[in-house]
């Protein structure tokens, strides 16, 4: 998030969020996220995902809230 302020927002979009993702995984196959390639297009969909999430949550007096970047601390394919 480019804002302090924009984690409000996040929190509150978080069940959505989760949503969004879990929706979204359940529907890949491990060979859709093998190499580099892959990773880096679950990034982008996530991303794009949080943000979609995120933008109902938006106040019109402020800028809306971006993500700008997913973090991979570990990835399990089964």
């Amino acid at each position: 998030m480019a804002r302090p302020e924009d984690a409000a927002v996040i929190q509150a979009a978080m069940p959505r969020l989760l949503d969004l993702f879990t929706t979204y995984l359940r529907e890949m196959r491990p060979e859709e996220l093998r190499g580099s390639i892959g990773t880096h297009r679950l990034r982008e969909e996530l991303i794009a995902r949080a943000n979609m999430a995120v933008a109902p949550a938006a106040r019109a007096d402020q800028p809306p809230t971006r993500i700008a970047d997913v973090l991979f601390v570990e990835i399990l394919l089964q």
